[in-house]
């Protein structure tokens, strides 16, 4: 058995659910302390002027774990990130399909980020039909034998540690034509580009 022990991602990119995807089991790190500028809270999608980094605002407190980190509802952030899924998607060919089932998600009230990652995780692997057999930390310690550690990736300035060991398998985007193929985006630029094919995407990916 092989596991791997991740952050948990806001969406997270193509090659995190492609490291879900390979492994037995995933356990995500629910104890250890929040950091800033991690994609716990931000996901790179594609827009039309290039890649765009959308983040959730947090109360920063350095003290919290990740599962208690909360979000700050100060801004309009949820209303903001469906426009900016709207601007940069509008035109994919499975983004219509999906639209609504983000709106729900976003339309809710939670508390805390691990929350809010939860439901998109587990809405993207029922659109995607994907199952991830997935659990949690209790506390905070070393990786589990025969897992592999990657909760420094989950850290933009490690991000190409995600995609060791999985090669890259270009698929349709929106904006090919301006910036050719984009590899390790978010898993929704995947999703709203291949609709139900994203699963066969990620699978060629594990299995090369």
């Amino acid at each position: 058995m092989s596991g791997v022990l991740l952050n948990l991602p806001y969406c997270g990119s193509v090659a995190h659910w492609a490291q879900m995807l390979k492994a037995d089991a995933v356990v995500f790190e629910a104890c250890s302390h929040y950091q800033r500028r991690t994609f716990r809270t931000r996901t790179i999608i594609m827009a039309a002027n290039g890649p765009l980094a959308v983040s959730v605002p947090v109360e920063l407190d350095y003290s919290l774990t990740n599962k208690e980190i909360r979000i700050n509802y100060e801004t309009n952030w949820a209303q903001q990130h469906l426009r900016a899924l709207l601007s940069a998607y509008n035109s994919t060919p499975f983004f219509e399909f999906y639209a609504d089932d983000f709106e729900q998600v976003y339309n809710q009230h939670f508390e805390r980020v691990w929350n809010l990652n939860m439901a998109l995780m587990k809405l993207i692997a029922e659109l995607m039909d994907v199952e991830i057999n997935y659990s949690q930390t209790d506390n905070y310690g070393p990786c589990p034998e025969d897992f592999k550690d990657m909760r420094i990736a989950i850290e933009p300035k490690y991000a190409a540690r995600l995609a060791e060991g999985i090669p890259q398998v270009p698929y349709y985007q929106v904006f090919s034509d301006k910036f050719g193929f984009v590899p390790n985006l978010s898993v929704l630029d995947l999703l709203f580009n291949m609709g139900p094919e994203s699963k066969l995407v990620l699978k060629q990916m594990v299995s090369i």
